[in-house]
């Protein structure tokens, strides 16, 4: 409704375009896939050191969770059409990347609240701060998959869905809230290591 009302020259093919940007190198193609497994496992082995139970992965369905990620990908990727789809590139037109980091970040936390206050979400057990630097980190690495990719939303939606896919394997494996911290500090790590790698004004290789 937004980008008919702006009135711009093919608006609803450059939203809805990006998706079908599907040429990569192949190890965009396993990063989408696969990054959020290996946190998650990183993640509970540096629990596991701290005294944290390590679960039994061992005896989990994990066939179970191809429906859950293409149910998570067919509603998460309306989430990126605006995020990435929407915002991103006109806030790349005035600011940094690093700047839109705490612009966005902050705004997708925001957006996160009503989770967080509803009592009957896992999220309400979550502490605020980190959720919020959950998401400052998280912005940091969908503006860089986005800016690697060709500005795709194929991607961005793919690991979104695969954020929400092994948080829900965490929570059915009873180590969702006490493995989150611990999650957030190896994706915030990553974060860091993206802005060290590339300039703040822009995360990626000219």
């Amino acid at each position: 409704m937004v980008t008919l009302a702006l009135r711009e020259k093919d608006g609803i093919r450059n939203l809805f375009g990006p998706l079908f940007r599907l040429r990569a190198a192949p190890g965009w193609y396993g990063l989408a896939f696969v990054f959020w497994f290996v946190v998650a496992g990183v993640a509970l082995g540096i629990g596991a050191l701290f005294g944290q139970p390590f679960p039994n992965i061992g005896g989990f369905p994990w066939w179970s969770l191809l429906p859950v990620f293409i149910t998570m990908l067919l509603s998460n990727v309306w989430e990126e059409i605006g995020w990435r789809g929407f915002a991103l590139p006109r806030l790349q037109e005035k600011y940094t990347d690093l700047a839109i980091v705490f612009i966005m970040g902050l705004l997708w936390s925001v957006w996160h609240l009503p989770l967080m206050l509803d009592p009957s979400s896992p999220m309400s057990d979550l502490p605020w701060y980190g959720e919020v630097l959950f998401s400052l980190s998280l912005t940091v690495i969908y503006t860089w998959l986005y800016r690697n990719t060709g500005r795709s939303l194929f991607f961005v939606s793919v690991f979104h869905a695969m954020s929400n896919t092994v948080a829900f394997a965490l929570a059915e494996l009873g180590v969702f809230v006490t493995s989150y911290l611990f999650v957030v500090g190896v994706t915030t790590a990553v974060a860091v290591a993206i802005i060290l790698m590339y300039s703040p004004r822009r995360f990626a290789r000219p």
